[in-house]
């Protein structure tokens, strides 16, 4: 039969509507046929693009003064009260804060085990280069002049002391010396100056010392007075005995046994013949051409951090980029951090802490997660040993907790088309 004829008689049927329907139906199920179980590739911005296709994903970047003010009873100022006096150095205040922070290694034991070595106290967080002021818990352990002659702080046998063989090249200390653990701690200008009046609540001497005019630029310093009258509070006038000695800051409060009775030195002076003090008591007072105990101060500028703050959570830098382990599991073909999709870093989770997550959405409807196509470096089954990653179909991929974990892992993740 020829075409035309074929379509005459379609033309003339009176079942035409009956076939135009039928024959729609079948090219969908055709179709539906076809594309179910084909495999979308995305990456982790949510954007379908063909599979294998590879791309860098853009590296996340914690926010340093969000986590810090997350942790529980953490003792970190609310930026209201930063404001109010004027200052950028959002500030722990209070008796008991969570701000303890190891610095000079990664490795909490060592950390928790010899903390005149390594453990530290975060003064507060600059709100606008988000550096971390911090502390040294312990004092050094000898005491030191402020000094005996009348002389300025840059010039001064202690600052020249702190920046050689006190502290910066001491071999007790050898992380200072280390090239990675020196560029985390910044050139910061440090105030200092006569200040011949310290009764005066923390807020307004904050600001007074301010107005001074000598600025230095140094890796090293000592805490103003001022620091210590606002680890307290800002209305705290730590000027009489006894007054602030419930501070965290406070010297007796972080070492047992410092060189000298818990009367440490400030980077202030009364004139230039009389450096300041906090007394055994708590309170400042100037003394000319003593031995007393230092804890030096520094700025330093950091990517991400993690633990509680606690003295036996406390915070530990956290900046490694990428570890690439010996092995994969699921899709073994090559993996490279510079050419692959999807470099994420790790989120933790708010509802399960010792939990990570990197994805928590899946991309677009009639798409679901296929669990043993997709794969992560580094996996359950890399060489390096790193802790089991799952992935679940609501598309939330976790890691759990591990303290040896990268900052970042390469992913492929498949979803299967769901009709």
């Amino acid at each position: 039969m020829k075409l035309k004829e074929i379509f005459n008689k379609f033309k003339n049927s009176k079942y035409k509507k009956e076939i135009i329907t039928i024959t729609v139906i079948v090219f969908l199920i055709t179709v539906v046929v076809t594309l179910r179980g084909t495999h979308a590739y995305y990456n982790y911005e949510m954007e379908p693009v063909p599979i294998f296709t590879s791309r860098v994903g853009n590296f996340a970047k914690q926010d340093i003064e969000e986590y810090l003010a997350s942790q529980e009873n953490s003792g970190l100022e609310t930026r209201e009260n930063m404001e109010a006096r004027e200052d950028t150095l959002r500030r722990y205040q209070g008796s008991t804060v969570n701000n303890y922070i190891c610095f000079g290694t990664k490795n909490k034991n060592d950390c928790l085990n010899d903390q005149d070595k390594y453990m530290y106290r975060i003064i507060g967080i600059d709100t606008t280069t988000n550096e971390l002021m911090i502390q040294k818990k312990e004092a050094l352990n000898t005491k030191y002049f402020w000094p005996k002659t009348a002389t300025d702080w840059p010039n001064s046998t202690l600052y020249n002391g702190l920046i050689g063989n006190y502290f910066l090249n001491n071999k007790e200390y050898s992380y200072l010396q280390d090239n990675e653990w020196l560029s985390y701690i910044s050139v910061h200008s440090w105030q200092y100056g006569e200040l011949t009046n310290y009764n005066q609540t923390g807020m307004n001497l904050f600001k007074t010392e301010k107005d001074l005019l000598n600025h230095f630029n140094s890796k090293i310093g000592l805490i103003n007075l001022s620091d210590f009258f606002l680890s307290y509070s800002n209305d705290a006038t730590c000027s009489t005995a006894n007054a602030c000695t419930t501070s965290w800051m406070f010297i007796k409060n972080n070492d047992p046994t410092p060189p000298r009775e818990w009367a440490e030195w400030t980077i202030n002076r009364y004139d230039k013949s009389n450096p300041y003090c906090i007394g055994s008591q708590g309170q400042p007072y100037y003394v000319a051409g003593d031995e007393l105990s230092v804890r030096p101060v520094m700025f330093i500028s950091i990517k991400k951090l993690k633990g509680l703050g606690t003295i036996k959570e406390p915070f530990i830098l956290y900046n490694e980029l990428y570890k690439r382990p010996g092995a994969t599991t699921g899709d073994t073909s090559p993996l490279d951090k510079n050419t692959d999709v999807n470099v994420i870093f790790y989120i933790q989770s708010s509802d399960t802490p010792t939990e990570y997550y990197i994805s928590k959405y899946v991309p677009a409807s009639g798409y679901k997660v296929n669990n043993v196509a997709s794969n992560c470096i580094p996996t359950n089954g890399s060489i390096t040993k790193y802790n089991d990653y799952y992935i679940d179909s609501d598309g939330v991929i976790r890691i759990e907790y591990n303290e040896s974990k990268p900052m970042q892992v390469v992913c492929r993740i498949y979803y299967d088309r769901v009709i």
